[in-house]
């Protein structure tokens, strides 16, 4: 059943008009943020800021060069803070690949928009490396 959840989502989300955030669009993603535990965990933060009510935000996300994305709804906080915690024990992150992500927001109106691509490197952060340069 949760499966099929997750397909469901993910057709509806493929399926909606979507258009590229811009300035003046209606929705500005803002403050956005990674902060992770290798092996353990990875939160993503950011402001959806709209100029109307949101019915729906969900975070696209997955390790650069993978066909398959995950899709996890979003709560926005009546400030426009969103956030969500990956659990690393779920699966879909490959160690030392770049992280990939975007944020998919669909207005009261029915208007679906879609953030620019962010990226970070989910590295090793647990012990201090140290570098050798030339």
């Amino acid at each position: 059943m949760r499966r099929l959840s997750a397909i469901l989502i993910l057709v509806l989300l493929l399926s909606a008009s979507a258009l590229p955030v811009q300035a003046g669009a209606g929705i500005e993603v803002t403050n956005v943020h990674v902060s992770y535990e290798y092996g353990s965990q990875v939160t993503f933060t950011a402001t959806l800021v709209a100029g109307a009510p949101i019915r729906e935000a969900y975070l696209v996300f997955q390790s650069a060069g993978d066909q398959s994305a995950r899709i996890a709804p979003l709560v926005v906080e009546p400030d426009g803070r969103v956030a969500y915690t990956h659990l690393i024990a779920q699966g879909m992150l490959r160690p030392f690949a770049p992280l990939q992500f975007w944020y998919r927001v669909v207005l009261d109106d029915g208007q679906a928009y879609t953030s620019q691509q962010y990226y970070v490197k989910y590295e090793d952060n647990r012990p201090p490396w140290q570098v050798i340069e030339d």
